[in-house]
């Protein structure tokens, strides 16, 4: 395996279109090492994402939006007073999501069963629906895609009711 630390995100194209075989990039790590170490892939090059400037910072932008590193990790998300007042449950999901999969996903159909509803179970039942029909985790040696299918429904259901308080005024 060849070790190769990118200094910028074009640093790290560049380093992936000129490298042979298999490619996995390292920012958190937690899940290419996991896979690595299950036997389940064995790269021929792994590019490490975490020396390239700004991946662990979490910034406000100038006009309202954010901008997360994406070596940020969740546990530090929800330190961020500013971001969890913004965006009440967001860090919960991420937190959350990132449990059980690697890549966080905006899915459509989750938000639709819920604008509009009074947060009722039927909308509910919608939305976990739609989370679990969207989830894509595999099985390894931590958990089955299944239960991890489970589990998502369940932690994007308990994000969304902290979410829902919060916008009420209930939470911090």
């Amino acid at each position: 395996m060849r070790y190769h630390v990118a200094d910028s995100f074009e640093d790290a194209v560049r380093l992936a279109q000129s490298a042979e075989g298999v490619t996995r990039f390292l920012a958190g790590g937690t899940d290419v090492l996991v896979q690595m170490r299950a036997g389940l892939v064995t790269p021929d090059n792994l590019i490490d994402l975490k020396h390239i400037p700004g991946v662990h910072e979490i910034e406000r932008r100038a006009d309202g939006g954010w901008r997360i590193g994406i070596a940020v990790p969740g546990a530090v998300l929800g330190k961020e007073a500013a971001l969890v007042a913004d965006w009440p449950g967001v860090v919960e999901a991420r937190v959350a999501l990132g449990a059980v999969a690697p890549t966080v996903l905006l899915v459509a159909d989750a938000a639709e069963a819920l604008i509009g509803s009074a947060l009722d179970e039927a909308a509910m039942e919608r939305f976990v629906a739609a989370v679990r029909a969207a989830a894509k985790p595999i099985s390894d040696k931590r958990a089955t895609a299944e239960f991890r299918t489970e589990v998502v429904g369940v932690m994007a259901k308990r994000a969304a009711m902290i979410a829902y308080s919060r916008a009420k005024g209930e939470g911090k």
